[in-house]
Parts: C-alpha cells; sequence; structure tokens
C-alpha cells in the first residue's frame, strides 16, 4: 500500500497497533482519510475484518470509510463490522434480546411511531385543569431527559414553564409508556441505547462482544454521550485496542447529550494511551486558520493544538458592521451577486448563523433577488407552522376563495375537526352577507360557534374595509394570539418570529406585493443535491460541521446571538458557544466574512430595536488584527452598500456597565 499521501502525524495513526489511541484531529485535518487508511492496513497486515468494529454517528460516513478502504486495499475491508451506535445495539440486542425479556420479533418505532404511541396514552390523562405538552414535546422531553441524564423538573424550569404544574402526570404519561412499549415489544432509538448498556453488564454478553472485536474504532468521540461511553468502555479487552477519533474544540452537541470529558479525559480513562495530533489543515487559506487558533485559545480546557496550511493567502477574513440586519442581508446579497459575477458558483458559498431565525431578513431580500437557496437547520422562516398559520389570514383577505388558507385558519379552533372543516369548505368559496348567516345558524349550538362567528366577522370587516399592512398586522396577531398559544407548547420561543414577521409586513404598502414576495418557495423547484451550483446554502452552525465552501458568510457575531444569552453565567454553555465560532470559521476555505449589525430586533418588541454590543469572543486586538475590519455605507448615486475600510476604531464592551447576568464567566480569560 502506498502511504506517500499521508502526512507524518497521519501515518502514525494509520501504523498504530495496540493499546488505546486518541487522533485529535483538527478541522480539515483529513481524518476520515486517516481512518480509511488505518483499516486498510490491518487488513493488509492479516486482521480478520470481522474482528475490527468501526463505530460512527451516520451510516453514511461509516459507508464511506469502509468503501475506500476496500478501493484503496483490500475488498475484505466491506466486511469489517462498521455502523452507527444505535445499528450496533440493534444488532446486540437482537442476539441477547432473551436475557432483558424480549421476543425476537421485537420492532424499532422511529420518532413518528414514538410519537404516536405518546398520543395514545396522552389521550387518557387529559384535564380541563392542567394543560399537558403535545404528543412532540413529551417525546422531546423523554429523549432530552435520558440522553443527557438530566432531570425532568429542571428541563421544564428551564424549557416549559408552563407546564411544571403537570409534572406528575407527565411522569406518569412516560411510565405507562415504557410498560406498552414492553407490551408491544417495540424499542425506541434511546432504548436501543440503553438496553445495549444493561446487556453488557451480562458475562455472556461481555464475552461474546470481547471475543469478537479485536479493534475498536470510534469516529467523532467528541461526539458521545453517557451512556455511548459506557458502551465502548465494556467492548474492549483487556489490551484495550481503541482508537477513539475526534476534536474537543468541534463539540457542539451538548443538547443532544453529548459530553465533552469524554474525549478530555480519555487518558486518565485509559492508561498509557498514545495521543497523535492532526494540526496539517487541507481546507483553509493560512489566515483563516490564524483567525480559528487565535479564537480558540480561550478554551480554558482544550487540548493544545495549532492548525496549519500550505494554502497560503494575503487577504485576511473580514470583519463588518452593518447599521442593522437589513443592511447586512442587502450587503450579502450584493455580495454573492458580485462572486457570480466573477464565476463563483453558489454551491460554493454558504451563510451560517447561531439560531435559524438570524438570517429572515436575508431570506426575504435573496428572495427579491431571485438567488435560490436551500436552508438547513432549524425550519425556513416562510414554511414554519406558525407563520403559515399567520399568513393564512392574509391570504384569505387577499382570497377569499382561498380554500387551503381557510382549511389552516379554521382547524386552529378548538372543536372544529375534519369533518366541519370539509362541510364549510363546500360552501365558502361562494358566500355572500346573507349565506354567512345562514352558515352560523347551522353551528349556534356548537361550542366552537362563538368562535366561528367571530372569524367570519373579521374577515367579512376586513375585506369590506382595507387597512394598512401594518395595522391589519396586529388585527390578525391579537385574533390568532389564544389559538397560537394553545397550539404550540413553545410559544415564547415562536414570539419572536411573529415580531420579525411584523417588522417585514411593516415595509410594504400593499397587501398583494407583502403576500407575494413572502409565500413565493424555490425550494419546491430546486435541487437538493449538493452538487447543484444553482443553490445557495444558509444554515445553522450545528449543521455546517463537516461541510465546507469557498465563499462563507457568518451573520449577527454579536453579544446575545453568539455567545448565546442563555450561556451567560454559565462556564460550560459559554464554552461551547466559543467551539461553536471555531467551528463557523474553519468552515471556509478562501474567504471568510465575519458580520455585527450595530442595531437589531429587539427580543421584546418588534418595532424597538436595541444597539448590539461585540461579541466577547472577537474583542481582543489581537484577534481583531487578524481580520480586515470595515463598515458598510450606502454610496447615495449608487445606492449600493460599500466597505468603508478606514474604520479601525471599535468600542470596548464594557462589562462593568453590564448586569451580572450579562457578563462573561470569569473562568474565561479576556483581556479587556
Amino acid at each position: 500500500m502506498d502511504f506517500s499521501t499521508l502526512n507524518t502525524n497521519q501515518l502514525k495513526a494509520v501504523m498504530f497497533n495496540n493499546g488505546p489511541a486518541l487522533i485529535i484531529a483538527g478541522a480539515g485535518s483529513g481524518k476520515t482519510k486517516t481512518l480509511v487508511y488505518r483499516v486498510a492496513r490491518l487488513i493488509d497486515d492479516g486482521i480478520s475484518p470481522n474482528s475490527i468494529l468501526l463505530l460512527s454517528f451516520t451510516r453514511k460516513a461509516a459507508n464511506e470509510i469502509l468503501t475506500r478502504a476496500s478501493k484503496l486495499s483490500n475488498p475484505k475491508c466491506q466486511y469489517v463490522s462498521g455502523g452507527t451506535f444505535h445499528s450496533f445495539c440493534h444488532s446486540l440486542i437482537k442476539r441477547f434480546h432473551h436475557l432483558i425479556n424480549y421476543s425476537n420479533s421485537f420492532s424499532i418505532f422511529d420518532r413518528s411511531e414514538s410519537e404516536d404511541l405518546i398520543n395514545l396514552i396522552r389521550k387518557d390523562y387529559v384535564s380541563s385543569t392542567i394543560d399537558l405538552p403535545n404528543k412532540s414535546t413529551l417525546s422531546n422531553l423523554l429523549s432530552h431527559c435520558f440522553n443527557t441524564e438530566s432531570s425532568l423538573e429542571s428541563y421544564l424550569i428551564d424549557n416549559y414553564p408552563q407546564f411544571v404544574n403537570a409534572i406528575e402526570l407527565i411522569t406518569t404519561i412516560f411510565n405507562q409508556y415504557k410498560i406498552r412499549k414492553m407490551e408491544l415489544s417495540v424499542f425506541d432509538y434511546d432504548d436501543l441505547l440503553s438496553f445495549s448498556k444493561l446487556l453488557l453488564t451480562h458475562k455472556e454478553v461481555q464475552d461474546f462482544v470481547q471475543n469478537s472485536y479485536r479493534y475498536v474504532m470510534i469516529d467523532e468521540y467528541q461526539d458521545t454521550n453517557n451512556i455511548q461511553a459506557d458502551i465502548v468502555s465494556n467492548l474492549l479487552t483487556k489490551e484495550q485496542n481503541i482508537m477513539a477519533v475526534g476534536d474537543d474544540c468541534q463539540s457542539i452537541y451538548s443538547f443532544r447529550g453529548a459530553n465533552i470529558s469524554h474525549i478530555l479525559n480519555f487518558s486518565e480513562q485509559f492508561k498509557n494511551t498514545t495521543i497523535i495530533k492532526l494540526e496539517q489543515n487541507y481546507r483553509s487559506v493560512q489566515p483563516i486558520l490564524d483567525l480559528s487558533n487565535e479564537v480558540i485559545k480561550f478554551h480554558s480546557s482544550a487540548i493544545s493544538k495549532s492548525l496549519y496550511s500550505d494554502f497560503k493567502s494575503t487577504q485576511k477574513p473580514f470583519y463588518i458592521e452593518s447599521k442593522n440586519e437589513w443592511d447586512q442581508a442587502k450587503f450579502i446579497v450584493q455580495k454573492i451577486q458580485d462572486l457570480l459575477i466573477q464565476g463563483t458558483s453558489l454551491s460554493d458559498i454558504a451563510v451560517l448563523m447561531r439560531s435559524s431565525w438570524h438570517s429572515n431578513d436575508l431570506e426575504i431580500e435573496l428572495k427579491k433577488s431571485d438567488i435560490p437557496f436551500i436552508k438547513v437547520g432549524g425550519s425556513k422562516f416562510i414554511e414554519a407552522s406558525h407563520i403559515k398559520d399567520i399568513m393564512a389570514y392574509f391570504k384569505i383577505i387577499s382570497n377569499s376563495k382561498d380554500i387551503i388558507s381557510w382549511s389552516r385558519v379554521l382547524m386552529l379552533i378548538e372543536g372544529v375537526g375534519p369533518k366541519t372543516v370539509s362541510e364549510l369548505l363546500n360552501i365558502i368559496p361562494n358566500l355572500n352577507n346573507q349565506s354567512i348567516n345562514q352558515l352560523l345558524n347551522k353551528y349556534k349550538s356548537k361550542k366552537f360557534f362563538s368562535e366561528l362567528n367571530k372569524l367570519f366577522t373579521f374577515f367579512n370587516n376586513s375585506i369590506k374595509s382595507p387597512a394598512s399592512v401594518t395595522e391589519l398586522f396586529e388585527k390578525v396577531f391579537d385574533l390568532n394570539l389564544p389559538y397560537f398559544e394553545k397550539k404550540y407548547d413553545d410559544y415564547l420561543k415562536r414570539s419572536l418570529d411573529l415580531n420579525n414577521l411584523k417588522t417585514i409586513a411593516s415595509r410594504y404598502t400593499l397587501l398583494e406585493d407583502f403576500i407575494t414576495e413572502l409565500t413565493l418557495d424555490p425550494i419546491d423547484s430546486l435541487s437538493t443535491n449538493p452538487n447543484d451550483n444553482s443553490v445557495l446554502t444558509l444554515t445553522t452552525i450545528h449543521s455546517a460541521k463537516g461541510l465546507e465552501w469557498n465563499t462563507v458568510f457568518i451573520i449577527s457575531i454579536i453579544d446575545g446571538y453568539l455567545p448565546s444569552s442563555k450561556s451567560f453565567d454559565n462556564n460550560e454553555k459559554e464554552q461551547e458557544e466559543l467551539r461553536l465560532l471555531y467551528v463557523a470559521i474553519t468552515r471556509a476555505k478562501l474567504n471568510l466574512f465575519i458580520f455585527k449589525p450595530q442595531q437589531t430586533k429587539s427580543f421584546s418588541s418588534s418595532t424597538n430595536s436595541m444597539t448590539t454590543q461585540h461579541s466577547r469572543f472577537l474583542m481582543e486586538d489581537k484577534t481583531l488584527n487578524l481580520m480586515e475590519t470595515s463598515f458598510i455605507e450606502e454610496d447615495y448615486q449608487t445606492g449600493l452598500l460599500e466597505l468603508n475600510s478606514s474604520f479601525e476604531t471599535y468600542p470596548k464592551l464594557n462589562f462593568d456597565q453590564l448586569s451580572n447576568s450579562t457578563k462573561p464567566s470569569t473562568s474565561i480569560k479576556y483581556n479587556l
């Protein structure tokens, strides 16, 4: 086998034989290639493929490694036991089901099936005095508490305070869910992990696994949760031939239960560990890596490493301030158009954000300019259910025969089901004032009559006496509010989207223009093939991990967004926010633009704006000096937005003037 394309440390990892090894693979350092060569080398050395276990977090990743290894060296590589934690656990339970009193014919419930079973149980506990979360929220609660090993009460207090008084009922539902699964002989995804951990306490199972697998390799080890780490430790023989590959600086999934301590404490758990660092980057130009190296220095517990590249450049990353998020959006659209003229493909460009809703303004501007995009991570703004609810009102006012929007609005009313909606939709297209009264009389004895009457009265008045888009929005918002709070358990989080929609609506004079621009959806007519040159990518940073683009725009990097305000006064959360920025920066190959709007929408109001502060992660002079700093200004002759590169002074974030809830954790050192 030819190892000439491997660098020195990659080769060390590939040639490593026995004992525990930790491969710290920096961003873009050829991690997958290293695993491919190691699998192929072990097979070439005569190791049986059946005695090698390769675990990853996606089936695609495991299959890619084994397929490439087979093409590189030996077709036997395809017989290596490779897959996800869940697929491995499934095979383990299949073999030893009798030890946990399950039949061999058990089934696996996917997420929707689990929710349906929870909903069947939930119906028996619906109370007129205590509100319960919907089936999706209940499923989220159960899975989160399992994977993070956190208490139900604390998670409810932090995320769903309106359901704290229902904790006993929720606990009962979860207990019944567990019983029903056993009665039906089914497992959900989390059960696969928990029952496998239980099985591995049996000597019979331990002996089988340890006799089967001589070499164990774990990809993306920084993403393991406590249960997965326990499973791994029980797979090993006395030789402890484990190779864990990952990057502590890219551990960003604690909300899924990932625990960074597993990779940080690996050498303590497995004595005589060999640590190999992959620091040569094959993705980015050096100025981008210089910035990422400087940013991650503030991580108090990171395993030290410094990324370097043979790709040299004199172009620093850009740090750009804009007046507000709208100017930020318009400038990005303008810059994308410039890149397209220069021959750049849309597929080589991405916009990254901390939270999905941060791109709301940008999506509108992209649609105005006919720039097609796909959105990854979170719902697309216009496709979000609560936004569709609001837009349905406007569409009915614009076109009273729009039966799709009628159906959506009518189904919001409690007691109105598919049968009633069907009856109404047969009549609605031909309604007039007289027939409306006749129609309403038919339902006068129904509990929902009052709500139905209010709805028809609203539409009748709105069509007769048109109001401005802003005034109409206020009326729609007030009418929809009770349904909104009832339908969505997380309505507090979704409220900000409605405020953003109101801000966007205020820019329009004609209702028709507002509806048209927001309802045109380029996604349906576009290929989602990542090789399609016609599509721009909008993605949350969490969903961007493992991906790369020539040009990357990171938007709205302000204190409170990144780091999230929820991380203030919590060192672990703030450290993860820092890693999130590191991941975002290292997605860029050639060009990196980081944006900071000076004004952003108030969290409590759509009409007021608030002055922003620079992200505490980018406040150091040394960090700023690694970027080309500019301010967006409008050329009043051309109407175009231009960069004023003479912008040099940055107001320092004065932490003494901030409340304790917004100060950074004291364990992170900042030279301010």
